[in-house]
């Protein structure tokens, strides 16, 4: 029996460690590597992140691939979650008090022997003074939620508000038994909570964060400290062996483009005095000083941890290294070392101009500015002070002001004196576009929303003001939106066995507020309305890239506030592929089936969408996958690379989630102008993913193997609803822009372009090898 047949069993996948013992490698490399505090502090976390992934996961506390995967945590419970779903151990509504918890602490009674801290803080917000601080920020809004259980309390308080005990008791009930490590009570803040209908990518706090993490540029500082230190010593040993020179200084001839005339040897033409020619009274003693400014400065930049000799040039070498022989006998200067002194000032005066001339002072001025000029990172500094009167967790409403010159009061403020009277750089106004807030299309247009994954960050901000709209009470309809977002912000688990992720309504806190949440008309015309503007929105921004999974979760969350029954499904890990789907990856094929029968898309695939139509349990639709992706049908365990084809068979044969928003939202006709640009733009994107990098080796090129599928299968959907002078026309440009790619790219496109082109003028693949795909495997079984 072979090692695959012995693991065709039906026991319960479970987790392999390596993965994470990759990760810790990984952390270990970083930590070795890291040359400043900033990267050696995060490379510590990540270290003790992914020790604590392994250590739980030998020690048996955690479980990796279940929803509950640390014992003792129920699956409500937001833990930290590292790279690739694996739980630390670590909850992040527990752990060390923070300041606002050391604060209350210090000010309530002493706590009984054996109660823990943050049990004492929780029982303190049941007592009469904690649940009426509770209730009057509940009322005003004064709090802010940023994981899900600092809700929880809140909501307890509500329900004793207004008659419902028996609701408050299950509920306390139900968290009690982690009071003595969680923390149920929410951040206190003096601003209220504001609902907007504009968002932002970021928020101040996280600009913030970043603008304080800039580090010195130390090439910057280098160059400053050459153009401060060395520059002025250049300057004197130039004009040292200057003096020694009959005649005008030497220089290089320049031809009319401003470029050296060479001799026959290709030696460049020098003209001018000769070097060395006569040596001034005092001569020897001005090099002897030069020389031991030189050690000074040397010893000097060693200490700043600059060890290079010669900062400046290797002229500037040269001439010191003559400088010393000088210093002890003139007489020991050689004709041969009169020739390399003579060239090398000549490269300085052609350049630079003489020391003294205008061509020199103007050059030396301007240098002097560039080094008086502040670093950026002491900018970035005053700008992030600017920020802290804005609330850090919001988003900015302009930036107005914000790039004005630097006073004098705040460069004091922020430590950085050199920056009084300099404006913010371009670069650093850049980063803050992403806390500004404005609608979602006005953040596309703007391109602050980058991607898919950045779209997909900002749209809780809507959700979660669309899913309170249910709640009449605007205290209870706050905290609902506010606990939406934290949740939404959660990191989502690596399951295995079809298990799946927590939802919002498994919070014992959400689901004690069911009751009171109605389905109006109106939160399901504004989920409706926001469905379609996100879908269309990613679509129209990024035609190339299929719905990411965080951005899936967002738009089931507004089918089911919209009482759509439309079925997204998710992108699957080919690692932990069980060789099993849901129902719903059933459903969206037989609306691809039904929408795209007959058109381009089905013949360059060769899809059966004819046998889709007629199944009747997602199991059939597994089996087709794996006939489609040229496997064998009886082999349970596969490996990722198998799994990845079977995969990506699915997604062909469901659009992954093209069809189910084109047929529920009818963005067909929404988008109908737009299509045939789209698949340009698609089109263009697998061309630009043929184009050789450096990079493009072990899992670069796969993953842009995938990216560049997922473009060509975008681009094919949008192309099956145009017309045919559009498909037309599409193909005519299409073929000029596979004639426009750099040689070695159009070589390996053309192939494919062939295949395709065919497909566009209605004719069918001759062989498979036409066909591009994302996975290729090596162990398929004959067709």
């Amino acid at each position: 029996m072979s090692d695959r047949d012995a693991r065709n069993t039906d026991h319960p996948l479970t987790a392999n460690p390596g993965y994470a013992l990759a990760q810790l490698e990984a952390a270990l490399l970083a930590q070795a590597r890291a040359k400043d505090p900033a990267a050696t502090a995060n490379a510590e976390r990540r270290l003790s992140r992914w020790r604590s992934v392994l250590e739980g996961m030998s020690g048996g506390s955690i479980t990796v691939g279940s929803r509950e995967p640390v014992a003792g945590a129920p699956a409500w419970a937001t833990l930290e979650v590292a790279h690739g779903g694996f739980a630390t151990g670590a909850l992040l509504a527990g752990g060390p008090l923070l300041p606002h918890e050391e604060q209350l602490l210090s000010a309530l009674p002493a706590r009984a022997n054996g109660v823990s801290a943050r049990a004492h803080l929780n029982v303190h917000f049941l007592g009469a003074e904690g649940r009426a601080d509770l209730a009057e920020r509940l009322e005003k809004g004064t709090f802010r939620v940023n994981v899900p259980e600092e809700g929880a309390l809140l909501v307890v308080v509500w329900l004793m508000q207004h008659g419902h005990a028996e609701r408050a008791e299950e509920l306390l009930e139900a968290i009690a038994p982690f009071m003595d490590r969680l923390r149920f009570y929410p951040v206190p803040d003096p601003r209220p909570l504001t609902t907007t209908s504009v968002v932002s990518v970021a928020s101040v706090g996280d600009v913030r964060s970043t603008l304080a993490t800039k580090k010195p540029q130390e090439q910057v500082r280098r160059m400053n400290r050459a153009l401060r230190d060395w520059l002025p010593l250049y300057d004197r040993v130039v004009a040292l062996f200057l003096d020694t020179v009959q005649g005008p200084p030497p220089t290089f001839v320049r031809d009319a483009n401003g470029n050296n005339v060479l001799r026959p040897d290709r030696q460049p033409v020098l003209q001018g005095g000769r070097a060395c020619a006569r040596f001034p009274e005092g001569f020897s003693e001005r090099a002897c000083a030069i020389c031991a400014t030189y050690t000074e400065l040397r010893a000097a930049h060693a200490s700043a941890g600059d060890h290079r000799v010669s900062p400046i040039s290797p002229n500037m070498a040269l001439l010191l290294g003559y400088a010393s022989t000088v210093a002890r006998n003139p007489a020991e200067i050689t004709a041969r070392d009169a020739g390399r002194i003579r060239r090398a000032l000549a490269g300085f005066v052609t350049k630079n101009g003489a020391p003294g001339s205008a061509k020199h002072t103007a050059l030396r001025a301007q240098q002097a500015a560039w080094a008086s000029a502040p670093l950026h990172h002491e900018l970035a500094r005053v700008l992030g002070d600017r920020l802290g009167s804005h609330e850090a967790a919001k988003g900015l409403p302009s930036l107005d002001g914000l790039d004005a010159s630097v006073g004098m009061d705040e460069a004091a403020r922020a430590g950085a004196p050199t920056t009084v009277g300099h404006v913010i750089p371009a670069h650093l106004m850049e980063k803050l576009t992403r806390c500004v807030e404005a609608t979602v299309d006005e953040l596309v247009r703007r391109r602050i929303v980058t991607s898919g994954e950045v779209l997909a960050r900002i749209v809780p901000q809507m959700t979660s003001q669309i899913r309170a709209l249910g709640i009449r009470d605007p205290s209870l309809r706050r905290t609902y939106a506010a606990i939406y977002s934290a949740f939404r912000r959660r990191r989502s688990l690596l399951l295995l066995n079809l298990e799946s992720q927590v939802k919002l309504d498994e919070l014992p806190w959400v689901r004690a507020l069911a009751a009171f949440r109605d389905d109006t008309a109106q939160e399901k015309d504004a989920a409706r309305l926001a469905l379609e503007q996100v879908a269309s929105l990613h679509l129209t921004a990024f035609p190339e890239t299929i719905l990411p999974n965080k951005l899936v979760t967002e738009l089931v969350a507004l089918a089911k506030g919209a009482e759509l029954k439309t079925p997204l499904t998710y992108e699957l890990a080919a690692d932990i592929f069980m060789g099993k789907l849901t129902p719903k990856f059933l459903d969206a094929a037989k609306i691809a089936a039904e929408l795209l029968a007959g058109s381009i898309y089905e013949r360059y695939y060769a899809l059966p969408f004819d046998r889709v139509r007629s199944m009747q349990t997602s199991d059939e639709l597994v089996e087709l996958c794996v006939e489609l992706a040229r496997l064998p049908p009886s082999v349970r365990w596969r490996m990722p690379a198998d799994n990845g084809a079977i995969i990506e068979q699915q997604q062909l044969l469901t659009t992954h989630n093209l069809a189910a928003l084109f047929a529920g939202l009818d963005l067909r006709t929404a988008l109908h102008g737009d299509l045939r640009h789209l698949g340009e733009r698609a089109f263009r994107s697998v061309c630009k993913s043929f184009e050789p990098r450096k990079e493009d080796r072990g899992v670069v090129a796969l993953r842009k193997r995938k990216d560049a599928a997922y473009a060509l299968r975008q681009m094919l959907f949008f192309l099956s609803f145009v017309s045919e002078d559009e498909l037309f026309a599409f193909s005519v440009w299409a073929e000029e822009t596979v004639a426009a790619q750099p040689p070695e790219a159009a070589e390996k496109l053309l192939p494919y372009w062939r295949g395709l082109s065919r497909v566009l003028a209605g004719v069918s693949l001759e062989r498979d090898e036409e066909r591009f795909l994302g996975w290729v495997t090596s162990n398929r079984a004959s067709a």
